[in-house]
């Protein structure tokens, strides 16, 4: 049999497979115009909802969470399977595991209820597609309270016993009154309408009590549950956990006649109830909460799934709906938008941190908008797609932080802070994997500015001494990729490509030990490598820099000036040149501009490079003079790009040198070997001499080692 399973650390689901499986799940409702309608006869439309499937599998969701409505319940009884088949076997070629949720007219009669329970069990029984039964969708008090149950079957709520213990809260004819205003149930006899109102009442003071608790600091109400402050109120939960387990045992021993395999749930969303001991009857719990927009809320919610791990320490536990609305308010006239982006920092941050704490996953509310204009704005747009198809950042959000996690990853970290633009930000980290997002992050590796007030993601990940970076939203990124990856080369150079398609662009050098920073564009796949080392090794693929006729363009923004300092090298390389650097852009390959930023800016440069230039470099000296020198040098070595130092050749020089008065050790590299960046390979091999490069005196008999 291969279905849906508990791990054997109890904490987290298998795949029919035996391999762990993280939920990320999405609520599906149907098609944007035929939201909680989708199983009626004339709206049923298979294509669409395949399409919508192969949508959230793209979204990088492994699971839906689906209804049993009415419309559908009517099919089923009459022996129609088609439409959940034909479901399921779309759900099953997207690849997406199937959360049935059962009840969803929250029908009160359990014979009648369970009856349907074991037609579709029977029906699926062992399906491998499906991940769990859930029996109703936020059953509440009125569900447990109110609900007919089996002959013979005992609920504690429906006697006396309350009103024994906590004295009479609601006279018998405040009942009778309150049944006849529509306030509680009209189909409970007047016993049963007596014992509900009086329960009804002391749900609301222990209600009340818990609130007040947590406003001290307590923590919620499955803290206050489990604290000594609710002494008084034990009676009551004793009382609603045997009535639950009366409810849970009226839903669950026919359904697991019918299909003792498959995994069962409840998705409730009242703390009150999901935290009593009575759901240790399933095989994982679900508890849904929709937090407010903020740091506090998500700690909130988070707070709420940790007090269920403490109570249920050997039961997977998901959110089972969560989300943050693109619009703020029920209420069309103060409704105001928030912005996708926005709301996807919070659903990012929110399922990183699920599967930091240990949980067993979560599912979004929901996969699609809702055009349907009686509904309020809130509910209507919660969707990971807009009206037609239009996919929000969400989407590829999650596609990507699905493609990080694989299966259920380990030893990760999250660390949450407050944002004073977006109020949130957030550095998840995995081996060889860090995520950052919100409008501004900060810490000892790194430090992120979005641009403008919208939040934005960075993705960081690393193999070897390679670091590959890239973001949502354009900002500015600085990082030491030593304090990211263990056992980066810190005595070489960085070098800032963009990759294209196969091709590596050169964007930047920075010195070994020199912070790494640049603007980031949204989309761009940028690289992060080791270059060229103190002691002049050579970077991968830059012997492959070899431009042909006309592929290699000088720039010489003063002509007068700059052509008498390059003219030795255009006599050795023959390029292509011009004053006038607007002009450059798609023409040639590859561009060596003269002179410093005040001739050609650092921005037009990384335009350039931007564009898809194969190399962009500047040759610049301290002055005029130095830069002629730095040509001249280029030119007698057979360097056409700095990128390429030269092969350092067994030292021309005597194996010794003895300093003369103004040498310095670049000065001496460059006699010994052609290259002033070998200074350090002397300063080594005289450590016993020197002790500071920059201390030399004349008459010192300095070891020249060889060359590698």
């Amino acid at each position: 049999m291969t279905v849906f399973s508990v791990a054997e650390n109890r904490q987290h689901l298998l795949d029919p497979n035996g391999q762990p499986f993280f939920v990320l799940g999405v609520n599906y409702i149907g098609y944007f115009d035929r939201a909680w309608r989708m199983w009626e006869d004339s709206l049923f439309d298979l294509e669409l909802i395949t399409r919508d499937l192969h949508q959230a599998r793209a979204s990088g969701f492994n699971t839906i969470r689906i209804f049993v409505q009415q419309p559908l319940v009517e099919d089923l009884r009459a022996g129609k399977f088609e439409k959940l088949d034909r479901f399921l076997d779309e759900a099953e070629r997207a690849n997406l595991a199937v959360l049935l949720v059962l009840n969803d007219t929250h029908g009160l009669e359990l014979n009648s209820v369970t009856e349907m329970d074991a037609l579709v069990a029977d029906h699926l029984r062992d399906s491998p597609i499906l991940l769990a039964y859930d029996l109703e969708n936020k059953p509440v008090f009125y569900s447990l309270v109110a609900a007919r149950y089996p002959e013979g079957m005992h609920a504690p709520v429906q006697t006396d016993s309350l009103i024994q213990h906590y004295g009479q809260r609601v006279s018998r004819s405040e009942a009778e009154q309150m049944q006849r205003s529509g306030r509680i149930p009209s189909h409970l006899s007047p016993d049963l309408a007596y014992y509900y109102a009086n329960a009804l009442h002391l749900f609301g003071e222990f209600d009340r009590a818990a609130a007040d608790w947590s406003k001290l600091g307590g923590g919620g109400v499955i803290g206050y549950v489990t604290s000594p402050d609710s002494a008084r109120w034990r009676y009551f939960v004793h009382v609603m956990d045997a009535t639950l387990a009366a409810w849970l045992t009226a839903r669950l021993e026919p359904l697991r006649a019918a299909d003792p395999g498959t995994l069962v749930t409840v998705g409730w969303h009242w703390p009150h109830f999901a935290g009593l001991p009575a759901n240790r009857a399933l095989d994982f719990q679900q508890l849904h909460y929709f937090g407010t927009r903020s740091l506090p809320g998500v700690r909130h919610t988070l707070g709420y799934l940790k007090g269920l791990q403490r109570i249920f320490p050997d039961h997977p536990i998901i959110l089972g709906e969560f989300g943050y609305s693109n619009a703020s308010s029920p209420s069309q006239e103060l409704s105001q938008a928030v912005a996708p982006s926005l709301t996807a920092l919070y659903e990012a941050a929110l399922l990183c941190s699920l599967q930091v704490e240990g949980l067993a996953g979560g599912c979004k509310w929901v996969l699609n908008d809702v055009t349907d204009a009686e509904r309020n704005p809130w509910e209507s747009s919660s969707g990971v797609f807009g009206v037609g198809h239009e996919p929000k950042p969400v989407h590829d959000l999650l596609k990507r932080l699905s493609d990080v996690w694989g299966g259920m990853p380990t030893r990760s970290t999250i660390r949450l802070l407050r944002d004073a633009s977006t109020g949130l930000a957030y550095r998840y980290t995995l081996p060889a994997h860090v995520v950052v997002g919100g409008g501004s992050y900060q810490d000892e590796a790194l430090v992120w500015r979005s641009s403008g007030d919208r939040p934005a993601h960075l993705f960081v990940h690393w193999s070897g001494q390679e670091m590959f970076v890239e973001a949502t939203g354009q900002g500015h990124l600085a990082l030491g990729p030593e304090n990211l990856v263990a056992g980066w080369d810190r005595s070489r150079e960085v070098v800032l490509y963009r990759q294209q398609a196969n091709a590596r662009l050169e964007l930047k050098r920075f010195t070994a030990g020199q912070e790494v920073a640049w603007d980031v564009l949204p989309g761009v796949n940028y690289l992060v490598a080791p270059g060229v080392s103190r002691f002049g090794s050579v970077p991968p693929d830059a012997e492959q820099l070899q431009p042909g006729p006309g592929e290699h363009v000088l720039v010489l923004p003063d002509f007068d000036r700059h052509l008498d300092a390059a003219l030795a090298y255009i006599r050795r390389f023959a390029p292509d040149f011009t004053t006038a650097a607007d002009s450059v852009e798609g023409r040639w390959p590859y561009v060596t501009v003269v002179g410093g930023p005040e001739g050609v800016s650092d921005a037009h440069l990384d335009m350039l490079r931007a564009q898809g230039t194969r190399l962009v470099e500047r040759v610049a000296g301290d002055s005029l003079t130095a830069t002629k020198q730095l040509l001249d040098e280029m030119a007698a070595q057979g360097r056409r790009f700095l990128l390429v130092p030269p092969v350092a050749p067994q030292a021309a020089a005597p194996e010794t040198y003895i300093v003369q008065p103004g040498d310095t050790l670049t000065g001496i590299s460059l006699k010994a070997y052609g290259d002033r960046r070998y200074w350090r390979t002397i300063f080594e091999a005289n450590r016993d001499l020197l002790d500071d490069p920059g201390r030399i005196h004349p008459g010192q008999e300095l070891r020249i080692p060889p060359s590698a």
